[in-house]
């Protein structure tokens, strides 16, 4: 939406006792004259702005018996918006993310919760299996990481012993600690994804012997998945500890819906700043929020000052979907970010679809517009629906930045009559 700002135009009318110019210098000192009873129009460019190119000059000995000023408000459109609503402006450099996914197809929502199993309990987790010839057992002798760590079972030749994890809805990253002591290059570690047949000749992902030790870490998807850790050996001869030892395994996620809770904090944008995130001079229009908050999820949001990262009184811990941003103090807070902060009920996770700040003002009707002003007019509200025979009827939008023109992006099916009112109760009709 384009917002209209008034610049001012100064008529200025001067009327000397006595015949003699006056002078209006210029900015670069360019005299100019009029006479007495001459007019000088002189525009101020922005909201709030001023004008130094007059310069009145009065000769010692006259008097200025009269001076007329009238003031015309003047239509000024100017492109001042910032729209974010593709997978980019969501991860791009500057955004700050904490548990939330920006991969999804339109907009971002929390992440899964990530998972992590160390042995610190001094046993085997509940939702690990052990198996094969002999269980893994937990130890503290020489532990990986904290004070314990998970050991294969001990075993004799063409034995093998294992230990299985199986997650879902974790698609991202994992890794995990291992280290092995065996017969180099017959006795092995091996590690299996999705094939609990795996051996130590194939089905494996990696595979560890001799005297060796590090982390490993792979990448896991969306689906059921099974984690296999074997020791494995062949049919003759031992070296070294004759086992193998995993601990603190980490699963993070880097996509999907999930719970808990999520933080999202913009790149930095304003009038103070350059390039596609700079806002023109004068006062912000409406931002408006496009998002689907389930019933009982956390939903709320802060304008930031992006210098502190403090939030700005009167903007902070917000939950409504469009505001004005109008009143702001630009001059002091001319670096801006906006945070989210999101959590997840019962009902599902909060997805926000689109930003737009100072641009459009979007309703996809994704929850109940009623709270938010809208009339609905005997209609009937369901996701993303308003439907029956009525008048739905917007609330009243009266931006400090005002509003110079409108444009009207509508989907619906059936007869529908779109009309707009200028505040005086009478409705014009939109062409369809």
């Amino acid at each position: 939406m384009r917002e209209r700002l008034l610049s001012v135009i100064l008529v200025l009318i001067m009327m000397l006792q006595i015949q003699l110019p006056t002078e209006l210098l210029g900015n670069d000192s360019e005299v100019r004259s009029i006479g007495v009873g001459g007019t000088e129009f002189v525009v101020v460019g922005t909201p709030g702005g001023y004008n130094t190119q007059v310069d009145l000059e009065i000769p010692p000995g006259e008097v200025l018996s009269g001076l007329e000023m009238e003031l015309s408000p003047r239509p000024l459109l100017r492109q001042s918006g910032i729209v974010w609503d593709e997978e980019a402006d969501f991860s791009t450099n500057g955004v700050i993310l904490d548990s939330i996914d920006h991969n999804i197809s339109e907009g971002f929502t929390i992440l899964p919760d990530g998972g992590s199993w160390n042995f610190e309990s001094g046993s085997i987790h509940s939702d690990m299996t052990t198996g094969g010839s002999a269980q893994w057992s937990v130890t503290s002798s020489s532990p990986l990481g904290g004070s314990y760590t998970a050991q294969s079972g001990s075993i004799g030749n063409s034995q093998e012993t294992s230990l299985t994890l199986t997650i879902s809805n974790l698609a991202g990253t994992g890794s995990f600690k291992y280290r092995v002591s065996s017969e180099s290059n017959y006795d092995y570690l091996i590690f299996c994804i999705d094939n609990t047949g795996c051996s130590r000749y194939s089905g494996y992902t990696n595979r560890w012997s001799g005297y060796y030790s590090g982390t490993y870490s792979f990448t896991t998807t969306a689906s059921t998945q099974t984690l296999t850790w074997k020791y494995t050996k062949d049919g003759s001869l031992s070296s070294g500890s004759d086992a193998g030892w995993i601990d603190d395994i980490e699963i993070t996620p880097s996509q999907g819906s999930g719970n808990g809770l999520g933080n999202w904090t913009s790149q930095v944008f304003g009038t103070g700043v350059s390039g596609a995130n700079r806002l023109s001079d004068g006062p912000m229009g409406m931002m408006s929020i496009d998002a689907e908050i389930p019933v009982g999820s956390l939903f709320m949001w802060s304008l930031l000052d992006a210098d502190t990262l403090q939030p700005i009184p009167g903007f902070s811990g917000r939950s409504d979907l469009n505001i004005d941003l109008g009143s702001l103090d630009q001059i002091r807070y001319d670096r801006l970010r906006l945070n989210f902060q999101l959590g997840s009920s019962g009902s599902g996770s909060p997805v926000i679809k689109s930003i737009n700040i100072g641009e459009r003002i979007v309703e996809s009707f994704y929850q109940n517009p009623s709270p938010g002003g809208w009339d609905l007019g005997g209609m009937s509200h369901s996701t993303g629906v308003i439907s029956g025979t009525g008048t739905l009827t917007t609330p009243v939008l009266s931006p400090v930045g005002g509003v110079a023109g409108f444009e009207i992006d509508l989907t619906a099916t059936g007869t529908v009559q779109v009309e707009y009112s200028l505040g005086d109760d009478v409705w014009e009709s939109i062409e369809n």
